[in-house]
Parts: structure tokens; sequence; C-alpha cells
């Protein structure tokens, strides 16, 4: 919108699910300059061939966290093409972004609040007290809370849903359901949502961090982890693995993959269960659609 209203082109195409070959001949076809490509998009567009010669000079990207891979496929496969990473929601528009154009960008990091929003790290468990929620130290993982200088950029209400807007408020702070850390420098680092939260032999454990290491892996196109019930410790990890179109599916990847993350988190954030699947639930704008994966495992739910 922001484009047009400075009489910028558009270019919009519509597909039967997103396409990566399509999505580069689009590119190619309109000579675009700037796309908004979310995450889970652009690692399919990683498996696909890229035309020489585009246009393109920035990709703003958005829905779950740039993952490191991403930002070098970025750099060396489209010449330096700049991926600017931007955190919101539905209800208050972009406030924190991780883009050169403001600061200087964090790799993984959400980025910095931008002008005109105060954003702090909060107790996720406030009381409905609690008008002016203080801050937790820094890199303590707490609760996304959000104020507006001007209250029109952000929701009013959930229409007919008192106690729904109620839980979202507390004074004129807005309680986001992301929990992230906040460091010495201002940035943002993106843990989980707070349902996504896994709760294994008494550890807290987010499922981003599970999936990174996973998709490090060659074969593995898409990812997403969830917590199990598990009648020793609660709940277990399970990794639902999209693989690429030519890898061996068998055991052997399977155990590759538990291994990869053994090596690189702690002993109780590996996935002890790995299923794969053809293809992951995601929502209209790309994101995985964990709450679908816990609901199969509970059998309420159709398989991915």
């Amino acid at each position: 919108m922001g484009t047009w209203h400075y009489g910028g082109t558009v270019v919009a195409a519509p597909m039967e699910g997103f396409d990566a070959g399509a999505a580069f001949d689009v590119l190619e076809a309109y000579d675009v300059t700037e796309a908004l490509v979310p995450p889970t998009a652009l690692r399919m567009m990683m498996s696909a061939e890229a035309p020489d010669g585009l246009a393109l000079e920035t990709v703003a990207s958005a829905g779950e966290p740039v993952t490191p891979e991403i930002l070098e496929w970025a750099d060396e496969t489209l010449a330096g093409v700049s991926v600017n990473e931007y955190y919101g929601q539905t209800e208050l528009n972009l406030v924190v972004a991780n883009t050169s154009r403001w600061f200087e960008t964090q790799p993984g990091s959400m980025g910095k609040p931008l002008p005109g929003y105060d954003v702090r790290v909060v107790d996720p468990d406030l009381p409905e007290s609690a008008e002016d929620p203080p801050e937790l130290p820094r890199d303590e993982v707490g609760e996304i809370a959000v104020r507006p200088a001007d209250d029109r950029v952000f929701f009013t209400e959930f229409w007919n849903r008192p106690e729904a807007t109620a839980a979202k408020q507390r004074g004129g702070w807005y309680l986001t359901g992301d929990l992230a850390s906040q460091d010495e420098a201002g940035y943002l680092w993106f843990e989980s949502r707070k349902d996504d939260v896994i709760i294994t032999s008494g550890y807290r454990v987010g499922p981003l961090e599970v999936e990174e290491a996973l998709l490090g892996h060659p074969a593995v196109e898409q990812a997403g982890v969830v917590g199990v019930p598990d009648d020793t410790r609660g709940e277990v990890i399970k990794a639902f693995v999209e693989p690429t179109d030519d890898a061996d599916t068998g055991d052997g990847l399977r155990e590759a993959l538990r291994e990869r993350a053994r090596d690189r988190l702690a002993e109780y954030e590996y996935p002890r269960e790995v299923e794969f699947v053809d293809a992951l639930p995601k929502t209209s704008t790309g994101k995985i659609r964990r709450v679908d994966l816990r609901e199969r495992e509970r059998g309420d739910g159709d398989d991915p």
C-alpha cells in the first residue's frame, strides 16, 4: 500500500501454492527490485535455479526468523541482495527490524525496535493488574510487549471478544505472546511462541533452535518441531522433516539428523523422534503451523 501511495509499481502473481521457479520467473520478467518473501518461501527458492542478471536489490522477510543459511545463500547466489527481516503482528503492524537502513544488521536477530514504538521484554506471567510492566534483565527470555507512540497504528479490540482483548492489554502495552530476549546493544532474539514452548525433563525448549540445527543439513527442505506427550519426561521433542527431492529418507538420515542436533544443542534439546513428511502444514503467509502438528499427534487433525 505504501508503494502504491508513492506511485511505485507493484507486481502480484497468483499461484496454487508457492512455486520457487515461478517466483524467479516473475522477478526476472518484471525486473522486480524489492520483493516481500517469507523465510519458508526463501528456503524453497534455495533449491531452485536462480536466473542471472536479476534486478533484485532487497528482500523483505517476516513471519518467522530468517536463518543464517538464507543470508549466506542470498549473498552468494543473488549477488549480495540484502535480506531485511521484520517483526510484527496483524494487530500491531511492524515494530522491529533487522535492516541496514537503520541499524547494523545482526544475523539471527530480530533486530531493534523501529522509531515510534516502545518495546520491552517482560515477565510472561504478568498479573492483570500490571499497568506498566517492568523490563526483565537483559538476555533473559520473556514476552515481547509493545506500546505505540500513536494508537492509530494498533488494533482497538478483538471484535466481540472482550476477554481476549483484556488478556492482550496491560495499560497502553500490548502483549504479543512471543518470547524473546534483548541483549545489551538492544537487539531482540526470538525464542518461540509462548504456546510452542516444549517442557521436557523439566527444561524449557523453544522449537526454533532445534529447527535451525536440522535445516543446516543438505537433505532437509523444511522442519517443524513440537513436543509430544511422554510418561517419563512429560514431553519429548519430535521433528517433522520435509526432505529435499533427492534425499534418502531411511534410518541413516534419521540418525544423522539426531546426531547433528546432539552436536549443536544441549543433550535435552535433540529430537528423540524424527518423522519424514511430504509437506508441512503452513499458513497462507508460509509459516509452519506447529499447532496442526501437535493436533496430529493427539489424533485431532489430519496428516500433514
